[in-house]
């Protein structure tokens, strides 16, 4: 009676007296098939779809997700959950199947409660690299660039087993490795005002790239630099009174130019390519952000599609190759 049950309910309403009338093995048959059907539509997932990955652990609406979108099928599918942190910050792609993330640890001090770990892509192996947060790693994935309070503010390098630990530079924060390797970008006090910068690692050699007169008093760099795929651009994000602002520099020349400018731009963007910016902006519907792309060239935006509709999502991060980004999905608040 159990699999007549589930059969049924599969079936038009108008099949009912016609699937009742089959005998016992008929009904039999037709579950097998429907299971074989069920079977084949899940390990050939449709363009278009949102999925669940078989490493992923039990979830509720509550909990936070990492997820991984599929740029040529657009498919999203979430790759684990997180459920044991208050919280969960950038989301990085390191060497093969390794994950880097931050993740506010509970019961610990405001100052030092932002950890980096780092896992496998399926969530599993996860290790605590120590304080920090906006993490990013070096090409080679040996070693990562973070940002810490503690033991001493600024930007840090360490490997990627958390060891050998070094302050590069007690200004900065927020770095981002180049893909290159050779330089590191961030965020420095300098005079008074915040401004971007870049150590040349070869060179041994510290830029500044936005001149005074191109920063308000009042402007603050309110999020990590992040680097084109060529790497002679930077995107950040710029808060001011007025409102928000996403700057594109060029490197070589120290140009930049406002891409995008308006409210509820949240911190994380990554380029999907040469001309266009993943980033994620509030919508109206209240504590939802979504995902966008943007075109760097025309400051127009158009919503990835098949991202998690109900939840917040977030924090996105294109794998080099570009063929695949994470990103972070909340409940809503």
């Amino acid at each position: 009676m159990d699999k007549l049950c589930i059969m049924s309910a599969s079936l038009p309403a108008n099949s009912g007296p016609l699937f009742n009338s089959l005998p016992a093995a008929g009904c039999r048959i037709l579950a097998a098939v429907q299971v074989v059907m069920t079977t084949l539509l899940l390990a050939s997932p449709a363009s278009g779809q949102l999925t669940d990955s078989t490493a992923s652990t039990a979830s509720n609406s509550a909990d936070i997700w990492i997820c991984e979108y599929d740029i040529a099928a657009d498919q999203s599918r979430r790759l684990f959950v997180v459920n044991d942190l208050l919280g969960v910050g950038d989301v990085q792609y390191g060497p093969g199947d390794l994950i880097a993330f931050d993740g506010q640890v509970a019961g610990r001090h405001a100052t030092s409660s932002s950890h980096v770990f780092v896992c496998e892509r399926d969530g599993s192996q996860r290790r605590d690299l120590g304080p920090g947060h906006k993490s990013s790693w070096s090409p080679r994935g040996r070693r990562l660039c973070v940002s810490r309070n503690s033991p001493e503010y600024g930007v840090w390098l360490l490997n990627a087993d958390g060891q050998d630990t070094r302050l590069i530079d007690n200004r900065g924060w927020g770095a981002s490795w180049s893909g290159g390797g050779q330089k590191i970008a961030y965020v420095r006090s300098l005079d008074g005002r915040a401004n971007l910068v870049v150590w040349n690692l070869v060179e041994d050699e510290l830029s500044a790239l936005l001149p005074k007169d191109r920063i308000a008093a009042e402007a603050r760099i309110a999020a990590v630099p992040r680097w084109s795929p060529d790497d002679a651009r930077l995107a950040c994000r710029v808060s001011e009174e007025r409102g928000q602002a996403l700057l594109v520099v060029t490197v070589s020349n120290q140009k930049s130019r406002v891409v995008w400018k308006g409210d509820g731009l949240q911190p994380g963007y990554s380029w999907q390519d040469e001309s266009r910016l993943l980033v994620a902006i509030d919508d109206d519907v209240p504590g939802r952000s979504r995902l966008f792309r943007l075109d760097v060239n025309t400051g127009q935006t158009e919503p990835v599609p098949q991202q998690y509709p109900e939840r917040s999502n977030s924090l996105p991060c294109v794998r080099r190759d570009g063929g695949r980004f994470l990103y972070v999905s909340r409940p809503r608040t």
